[in-house]
């Protein structure tokens, strides 16, 4: 953790973390592909997310599947644990 940004490196697909305190308040989320220098990575996910105070939270990337193969589409979703 460098200040306030967590940077998580080459984190797989069923891959976990420890967990990590923030402050509340709007929290910038990107996710960069895996497996590249970070500065020729990819950015897959560039979006705010308001996080508050006292609370603990689970956050995920998704994509989906079509028929053709995988969606170029990547989100985050994000979980309240408590």
């Amino acid at each position: 953790m460098v200040g306030d940004t967590l940077t998580f490196t080459n984190t797989t697909y069923k891959s976990i973390s420890e967990f990590f305190p923030t402050g509340a308040g709007q929290r910038r989320i990107r996710i960069y592909k895996a497996g590249v220098a970070h500065s020729t990575a990819t950015l897959l996910v560039d979006e705010t997310r308001l996080l508050t105070a006292s609370r603990a939270y689970t956050l995920y990337t998704k994509s989906g599947l079509t028929a053709n193969g995988p969606t170029t589409t990547t989100g985050t979703g994000i979980v309240v644990n408590r």
